[in-house]
């Protein structure tokens, strides 16, 4: 009786959700002008229907996701900007079902739930509704998870070759499953330190597939970036703490009862080995948040513009600093299902400061692998707290009232 019940709520649930999907894309398809960087993607997507093949002298990566949607939508016989956020929004409901698959694959019990949390979580759902590619990377991305998951690092490593035609930071993420297919050999405690070194390189080996296509690309293009004319602004091989400062404090904000359970584990830690209270008091005299120039400008308009400009001095600094402090000695104590989880740190730190601009969706796909591997300890509420919040940004967007 009670599963019964349980089963009737969820099925309300999904009812709602695609409810909900059904009238933000009438919402987006209702809203005719492009927003932000649309302005770039929709040209290169209309210009390749067209079967011209001429490039936006500001596109930043190299058009395969313009190339797919080109493809698509000439198939579907739709050529409105409109069309092209529906189509969008379908590339979240597909990174949602991979994530439900790869819960799954970790035995969640309840994958359908942490599904759902995924889709409504507040940074991604205002951009299944927009023409970007950062829905569509974080579907690939998923894609290849699952497949290293399973096992097929060969099929993994193809997928990832692939998505650095979308967007070609992907690379670190090919680097992380390099290291997730050779973890196991190099954690075995028992056998040969040479043989099980050989074994760990053979399966990590099919990943060098999307790193020799990434050197040969720069080689080539002479800069990371696609358009040259851009490439000053977002300078190759530079570092930047902006970024991982924004997301370590998103999931203080994002994840209260997460962090509250870290920051509790974090105090038990402390009381057995009190120089560790030392960490947050150095991160905290260490963080600052400022960003490129662009993180200057139209800050009535760019709520993470507006942030950085607020919490650049005073007092709202010293807040600041402590929040992301406290936010890092809390999610160090995050319990994965799976221990490679612990990976996503490591290459998500190097993702998120590798840009100089400032932006919370870099931290898209560094929060969906965390949300992947995590125990998820969410409280159902959370699910209604984080869909309100979706849909008032949402909104927020597609009127044209503010950008995230």
């Amino acid at each position: 009786m009670i599963g019964n019940v349980t089963a009737r709520w969820r099925g309300a649930g999904l009812l709602l959700l695609v409810l909900l999907l059904a009238l933000f894309v009438r919402l987006a398809c209702w809203q005719s002008q492009a927003i932000v960087d649309e302005g770039v993607h929709v040209p290169q997507i209309e210009s390749l229907m067209r079967g011209s093949f001429d490039t936006q002298p500001v596109l930043a990566m190299i058009p395969g996701y313009h190339v797919v949607m080109a493809g698509l939508m000439t198939l579907s016989g739709l050529a409105s900007l409109g069309a092209m956020r529906g189509l969008s929004a379908l590339f979240g409901v597909a990174a949602a079902l991979i994530f439900y698959f790869i819960r799954r694959k970790l035995a969640d019990e309840d994958a359908l739930m942490s599904a759902a949390l995924f889709y409504v979580f507040p940074l991604f759902y205002p951009y299944y509704f927009l023409v970007y590619t950062d829905i569509f990377s974080l579907t690939v991305v998923l894609l290849a998870v699952l497949s290293a998951m399973n096992g097929r690092h060969v099929l993994a490593a193809c997928i990832m070759t692939l998505s650095l035609a979308v967007r070609q930071n992907n690379v670190i993420w090919a680097a992380l499953l390099a290291a997730y297919a050779a973890w196991p050999a190099l954690v075995e405690r028992e056998g040969n330190a040479a043989v099980k070194l050989k074994e760990a390189i053979t399966r990590a080996l099919p990943y060098a597939l999307p790193a020799i296509a990434f050197l040969a690309y720069w080689r080539w293009n002479g800069t990371i970036v696609f358009s040259a004319k851009i490439s000053s602004a977002h300078p190759d091989l530079s570092l930047h703490a902006g970024n991982v400062w924004l997301t370590l404090f998103l999931f203080l904000m994002l994840f209260p009862h997460s962090a509250w359970k870290g920051l509790q584990d974090f105090a038990a830690a402390v009381r057995t080995r009190p120089w560790l209270i030392g960490f947050p008091v150095a991160l905290c005299v260490w963080v600052r948040l400022h960003g490129s120039g662009d993180n200057q400008a139209f800050q009535d308009y760019f709520i993470r513009n507006a942030f950085i400009a607020f919490v650049a001095h005073g007092w709202a600094r010293v807040g600041f600093s402590l929040v992301v402090a406290l936010a890092a000695c809390s999610i160090v104590f995050t319990r994965f299902r799976d221990p490679r989880g612990v990976l996503v740190y490591p290459f998500s730190v190097v993702c998120l400061a590798s840009s100089v601009l400032i932006e919370n969706r870099y931290s898209i796909i560094p929060f969906a692998l965390w949300m992947a591997f995590r125990r998820d300890d969410s409280p159902r509420w959370m699910m209604a707290v984080w869909l309100v919040l979706s849909l008032l940004i949402t909104y927020g967007v597609l009127t044209k009232t503010f950008m995230l």
